[in-house]
């Protein structure tokens, strides 16, 4: 028997392949379409950033659509974290946060996480139990400066990672530092992170 973790593996790879239906989906990993759609709605709640539902011709089906790669199944998943741990999720979850132009500065608490990366992190920290421990740490005891730090636009990281991956070029409107701009088509490279921002 196919376990849970198994079968939402599976519905995973296949709508990294192509958008589907729950119908579809059931009939390529071999299970009814009731329980396609039970486990189409519980990784929706686990990674609503990356799976979104649209109308696929008529009100009662759905087409369903992965953004990004495929979140990574953990193999031996975490029981415990160590202090050092967390902190470091929670420090580096402060540096990727995206800054506020009307906070600008250090993070506070009323610091919005929406920067892909940092988002990810805080997604993390929510889903595993910990949000009240890192609210106790940052800002109070650990907090990260984010002062004149351009921010990403949503998706870039996700998108440039997937170019590196596959050896893809990008197209993107480059922006330099003298405020000029210009469409272009490109071969990344690594990311690199210079004082807060991705390169």
């Amino acid at each position: 028997m196919v376990s849970s973790t198994e079968r939402q593996r599976d519905i995973l790879r296949v709508l990294a392949e192509e958008p589907s239906t729950a119908a579809e989906l059931a009939t390529r990993i071999h299970v009814s379409v009731r329980q396609a759609q039970r486990d189409l709605a519980e990784l929706r709640a686990r990674f609503p950033s990356q799976l979104r539902e649209e109308p696929d011709g008529d009100a009662r089906s759905h087409r369903w659509y992965l953004d990004g790669l495929p979140p990574e199944p953990l193999a031996k998943p975490l029981t415990y974290l160590s202090h050092d741990e967390l902190t470091a999720i929670i420090a580096a979850r402060g540096l990727l946060r995206h800054p506020d132009a009307r906070h600008p500065g250090w993070e506070s608490q009323r610091s919005a996480y929406d920067g892909d990366l940092s988002a990810a992190l805080h997604g993390l920290l929510e889903r595993s139990g910990l949000a009240d421990e890192a609210a106790a740490i940052a800002p109070r005891t650990l907090g990260a400066s984010r002062f004149a730090v351009a921010t990403d636009p949503p998706g870039a990281v996700a998108t440039i990672g997937r170019a590196l991956r596959t050896g893809q070029a990008v197209r993107f409107r480059y922006r330099n530092r003298r405020g000029g701009e210009s469409d272009v088509h490109v071969v990344p490279m690594r990311l690199v992170a210079i004082r807060g921002e991705y390169h």
